[in-house]
Formats: C-alpha cells, structure tokens, sequence
C-alpha cells in the first residue's frame, strides 16, 4: 500500500527533499521516478499482490520536470542523479545527522527527518541521505522503500528459482 502512494507522488509532482552532496552540504531536490518500467515475475505470495511493476529507477531532480524522468539521468555520464530500485539494500531512518544551514533552519526543514539510502551496484557501495520535512513524508518514505526492496528482493528470488529448473 504505502509502495503505491509513495510512487503516486513521486510521479504527481515529487516530493520535496534535501539531499546532502559530498561536500556535506544539503541541497533542495525533488523526489521522482523513471517513466521505464521494470515488470517484476509473477508471485504467488500475498504480500505482494497487486504489486505487478515498479519504476526502474528513483531520480533526484533540481526541479520536477516531465522530460527529464529516464534512466539516463542515472547512466549518464555522472550517472549521480538517482538509483536503480534494484541496488537499494535497505533504508534508515534518523534526527539530523548533519547540520542545516542558518536559512535552512528557518525554513520548511527546521523539524525535518534524515532517511538514507544504502546501495550496492556491482560492489560500488553508495549512503544517499536525504531530509524530509515532517514525519508523514519520512513514514511513508521508509515503508516505500522497504516494500520495494522487499518485491525486488522476491523477484530476484524467483529469476533464481526458474533458472535453476
């Protein structure tokens, strides 16, 4: 359930986050997704019912923009603007790790809720961290995200089982 109403956002507009760059320094993105699809196996487990596809990728934009949601912006040439679904291993959430800036305290972000994101493609292990604003976002942020790691994690399961017959 909550896999389907974070994508419904991410699609409608994104949600609004900040995400720390490598110099430590939080910068304003938008949340989105691919417009490619991955369509997972079929599965006869019940907690996955009506949970046919989801995005390829997860993308963080300066500004949410139709054109720009493909899994380019993750294979590119920087290749720094999301993630494959598939390589996110698990989430976490935590109170502020690093400091907001003066301007950020005051703003929307003062009360916000770092979530962060650990992946591993092909051994390049990756710690995303981002901040939501209030705890409905980094709630429903969290289970999102465990439900799809989760369905990837049944899906592979299921590619290894029907390339072992």
């Amino acid at each position: 359930k909550e896999m389907g109403i974070m994508m419904e956002r991410f699609r409608s507009g994104g949600i609004a986050v900040l995400k720390l760059n490598t110099h430590n320094q939080w910068q304003p993105r938008v949340l989105t997704v691919t417009k490619e699809v991955h369509v997972f196996n079929k599965t006869d487990d019940a907690r996955y019912k009506g949970i046919d596809s989801c995005p390829k990728g997860l993308l963080w934009l300066k500004k949410f923009s139709d054109s720009e949601q493909s899994v380019a912006s993750i294979t590119g040439k920087k290749g720094k603007g999301g993630l494959f679904f598939s390589t996110i291993e698990s989430v976490s959430v935590t109170k502020g790790i690093h400091p907001l800036s003066k301007k950020q305290q005051k703003g929307v972000f003062k009360d916000s809720y770092t979530f962060v994101l650990f992946s591993n493609d092909k051994g390049s292990k990756r710690e995303i961290y981002f901040r939501v604003a209030n705890k409905d976002d980094v709630v429903l942020l969290s289970a999102g995200f465990q439900a799809v790691i989760d369905r990837v994690k049944n899906d592979e399961h299921l590619k290894s089982k029907a390339f072992k017959l």
